[in-house]
């Protein structure tokens, strides 16, 4: 079925697609879903799409559909989650098959896969990364929405190249020992003992690497619900919790070593748990050949970027900011939206002509590039992050990055807020709007430049080696 592995599965084998599956939206979201569908071994797709400029065109030799070609002889795949209940509802006096959203489905999809021998079983020693699977099935373009896409697979790469055989399974998977029993050498675990098979191999004499991407969970469940009753203060909304997340067992303390994807002040809210020797490990970056273009950023226009949980990232507080009345400056906003906090901050969103909400982008399509290239800044007041790679997407891009000090950047990297009031923010907003054009294209240069120097993959692996170097079996 894929090039890359042996997959494995044994919690979820359920055909979903017994039926001929229409993916409704021809953007690079369905294109996405379209190859999953075809690494899946179904044959019989088209496209849907309620674009009327869309409707006709040729994608992957065929033809795409209006809405009225659905009907029961079809099931759907709704490839965007944003519009996802709009579009819902736009089909629901249709009959036809079960209609899918694609982005829960493959999410529940990788849980429930283990990658069994990756390149083949040469070796004596084996591991197990305990980390995410989706990425040894996806298509080379959806490596760029995020970067933990691209570094377990550089992981993989190098325990192979050291001589281990290399299983993978999702942390969030529910696989037991009773399922999977098998005996390793290494262990690197992203869960920190909460995945059920760690827990049950933490008696085992392996030596086991933590490999922590954010914050201590107690202290960033802690900062959101903070957030979220400011929000219930100043809006009178209390929204859900969206970013919470299981706190590490304490026995993350036996472990060998740990990697953290941060820097000292973010690694420090972990002090109350007994971490083993840890190495410092910087989050990555893209080569984005078009960054060296720019030459139309505005310093009055500013980005957000961001993934679930708009308000533990801040980007209330940024909606608060740019429509206050007569604002001078543009926030352009790269991030799908959570129904709650959409409906919370929907006159902001819809109403205020200096905010421009852009959904999801791939960082490699002309809308992306075209508003990175007019944005001089990105802005980013989060309350909890490991080292934020949606910051580190758009200093590869040539943005210059506004943060919160949570966000894991030092000061010598980015400009980092004193605190993230909404006062605070405004007056950070209008300072860094009077730059001149000479300021802003040297520090668009230099951040480029930490790009290449200290937040690339070179950087990376040479950290991880040195951690696997540790291991003396």
């Amino acid at each position: 079925m894929n090039e890359y592995a042996d997959i494995v599965f044994e919690a979820n084998d359920q055909c979903l697609f017994q039926k001929p599956t229409i993916v409704f939206g021809a953007g690079d979201r369905g294109r996405e879903a379209y190859k999953w569908l075809r690494e899946l071994e179904i044959r019989e797709i088209v496209f849907v799409d309620s674009n009327p400029n869309l409707v006709g065109m040729k994608l992957f030799d065929d033809v795409v559909y209006g809405v009225d070609f659905i009907n029961s002889n079809w099931q759907v795949l709704i490839s965007s989650s944003l519009y996802y209940s709009e579009i819902e509802s736009t089909i629901v006096d249709i009959e036809c098959g079960n209609v899918f959203n694609y982005g829960k489905l493959i999410s529940g999809y990788y849980k429930d896969i283990v990658v069994k021998g990756m390149y083949g079983r040469l070796y004596k020693r084996s591991s197990l990364i305990i980390y995410i699977t989706r990425p040894f099935f996806s298509p080379e373009s959806s490596l760029y929405t995020h970067q933990n896409q691209q570094q377990v697979r550089w992981m993989a790469r190098m325990l192979w190249k050291k001589g281990f055989n290399v299983d993978i399974i999702d942390y969030d998977s529910m696989y037991s020992v009773e399922d999977y029993a098998f005996r390793y050498d290494l262990i690197v675990d992203m869960s920190l003992g909460t995945n059920n098979l760690m827990n049950a191999l933490k008696n085992e004499a392996c030596f086991k690497i933590a490999y922590i991407t954010g914050s201590n969970p107690r202290f960033s469940n802690a900062a959101e619900r903070e957030r979220l009753e400011a929000l219930k203060e100043r809006r009178g909304v209390r929204l859900p919790a969206v970013r919470k997340t299981k706190p590490p067992s304490k026995w993350i303390s036996e472990y060998n070593v740990a990697i953290f994807i941060g820097n000292e002040h973010n690694l420090d809210t972990f002090k109350d748990y007994k971490l083993p020797k840890t190495y410092l490990i910087n989050n990555t970056g893209y080569d984005l050949d078009y960054s060296s273009r720019r030459n139309h950023e505005k310093p009055y226009n500013f980005m957000y970027i961001g993934g679930a949980g708009q308000v533990h990232k801040g980007l209330d507080l940024l909606l608060e900011v740019f429509s206050s009345d007569s604002f001078p400056c543009h926030l352009y906003i790269v991030s799908n939206m959570d129904k709650d906090f959409s409906e919370c901050y929907y006159n902001e969103l819809n109403n205020c002509s200096n905010i421009h909400v852009m959904g999801y982008l791939n960082i490699f399509s002309e809308l992306f590039i075209s508003t990175a290239e007019k944005c001089a800044y990105m802005i980013y007041p989060s309350c909890s992050e490991g080292q934020a790679g949606a910051v580190l997407t758009a200093m590869s891009a040539g943005m210059i990055p506004i943060v919160s000090e949570n966000s894991g950047f030092d000061k010598e990297d980015c400009i980092v807020l004193k605190d993230c009031t909404i006062e605070t923010i405004k007056d950070t907003v209008l300072e860094y709007k009077n730059k001149d054009s000479k300021w802003v294209r040297h520090e668009s240069e230099r951040v480029r430049n930490l790009i290449s120097q200290k937040f690339n993959k070179d950087c990376y692996l040479r950290i991880l080696d040195r951690v696997l170097s540790e291991y003396k079996g």
